[in-house]
């Protein structure tokens, strides 16, 4: 659990290998059943620079792997800063300087040999993010590919929305090509390497004979044509539910367990039991917490923990999601007594685990009575399902329509929730490997804070009682 806090905290200019490796692995052990996939697929992004490419690169890379698939990022301009160098002027990126576009073609060939290798060694899907920008790259990709037998589909994103585009070129000043240097000058040649790629520009059109997606404009509108089989399906899903704004990359979640409940006193599992009188002290803690929390996000001078536009968030516009079990409502309800929230909503998708036969027993009383079953859930976590109930990956699939709905959603949101179920939420954010799951640590009273970006989240714990 520690190893997957420590990847989940966002890079800096001053500690770029956390942000950019050349490739991104996500990793997990695979619980896809192998018939739902068609093949291995590559996902080609396509795009002019600042137009979201590597946020939802990232982004599917990180829900792919949640669903059990193994998924691996080749970044090119991470090849290419490792090759050459981060300080390339925008006259590198020229397509008629002969010289440097050879030496970045060169790069994106040693992405692409790393991605085809990746297959060799049991990868199911990967994502190229690059700009390829002309048919020509483009075909020259799928070809190489499809002698492999990799599917490809390219994934465009396309943006003239100046609002957007001066936001995601906000964003990208902190790329390790403009650490230390002048922002005014980095902007400068931030749009002159723009102008570059727009020349020789050309967007994928149905005459290409080439399954994609485009992304028009950070979602407003998704185009998508010959996008056939499981894979392809399970992506274009996901990017319909996707919100790619700068301005929207730093609103925060929060987590939370419900107070202590009776059942917790009495180490019981499951059961729909209310709270214990610290359970009661707790929520009125959260309630306080979240106000402060909303003061300080509007005065923050930390640009992660306020909304791009820094109008932070406004009092009542906090959405607040629990379960449908007695203790996460009660948890929530002082939240809406002192205005820090609107309506509440319940989710039967965030429900603990269900126990099935072992509901309101202690593990004590599952070892005893039910040796086998014990043993059996402590020698795999993940795959054990309770008799009757559930396991670890039927939770998963069970809250994917809750990923699915903060991925598009514009504002804070506070979940109170269960271990189990949290659990699979938080894999989600901070990344790791579907084997971490049952192991990471969700204490009683304590919020978790968890600040998304284009190339991760970084988070913070309180401790509220």
């Amino acid at each position: 659990n520690s190893e997957l806090l420590a990847r989940s905290k966002m890079a800096s200019p001053s500690n770029p290998e956390i942000l950019l490796p050349q490739s991104f692995s996500f990793e997990t052990c695979s619980t896809v059943p192998h018939h739902h996939v068609d093949q291995k697929l590559a996902l080609i992004m396509v795009g002019l620079p600042a137009r979201g490419k590597t946020y939802t690169a990232r982004r599917l890379g990180r829900y792919l792997s949640w669903l059990g698939f193994p998924v691996r990022v080749f970044n090119v301009s991470n090849y290419r800063r490792k090759h050459i160098g981060t300080k390339q002027a925008h006259t590198f990126f020229d397509e008629s300087n002969a010289e440097a576009s050879a030496k970045r073609w060169k790069v994106a060939m040693s992405a692409l040999d790393d991605l085809i290798k990746y297959y060799a060694d049991g990868g199911l899907v990967s994502i190229y993010d690059a700009t390829n920008v002309t048919r020509e790259k483009r075909a020259r990709i799928k070809s190489l590919l499809e002698k492999e037998n990799i599917k490809v589909m390219f994934v465009e994103s396309i943006c003239e929305t100046p609002e957007i585009i001066e936001a995601h070129m906000q964003a990208s000043k902190s790329l390790p090509d403009y650490v230390q240097m002048d922002p005014n000058i980095a902007q400068s040649d931030f749009l002159l390497r723009i102008e570059h790629y727009r020349k020789v520009y050309q967007m994928l059109t149905k005459e290409e004979g080439v399954s994609f997606i485009q992304i028009i404009d950070s979602g407003e509108q998704v185009v998508m044509h010959r996008v056939g089989g499981y894979l392809e399906a399970r992506v274009a899903h996901f990017i319909i539910n996707l919100r790619i704004e700068p301005r929207e990359i730093y609103r925060p979640y929060y987590v939370t367990r419900h107070g202590q409940s009776i059942f917790n006193l009495g180490g019981r599992i499951g059961g729909d039991s209310g709270l214990y009188e610290t359970g009661q002290l707790f929520s009125h803690r959260l309630a306080e917490f979240m106000v402060q929390q909303q003061q300080q996000q509007q005065h923050s001078s930390d640009t992660a923990e306020r909304s791009f536009d820094s109008k932070g968030w406004q009092p009542g516009e906090l959405q607040v999601w629990t379960s449908s079990l007695i203790r996460t409502i009660q948890t929530a309800a002082p939240l809406q007594s002192v205005g820090a929230c609107g309506a509440i909503r319940q989710w039967r998708s965030l429900d603990e685990i269900d126990a099935g036969i072992c509901d309101g027993m202690t593990y004590e009383e599952i070892e005893e009575k039910m040796p086998e079953e014990f043993a059996a859930r402590a020698k795999d976590k993940l795959r054990y399902r309770y008799p009757n109930g559930e396991s670890y990956i039927d939770v998963i699939h069970r809250v994917e329509p809750v990923i699915l709905e903060l991925e598009r959603t514009s504002t804070p949101t506070l979940i109170i929730g269960h271990q189990a179920v949290l659990r699979t939420l938080l894999a989600y954010f901070l990344e790791g490997s579907q084997s971490d799951i049952p192991f990471i640590e969700v204490p009683l009273h304590t919020v978790m804070k968890i600040i998304p970006s284009a190339v991760g989240c970084r988070h913070k714990s309180y401790k509220l009682l």
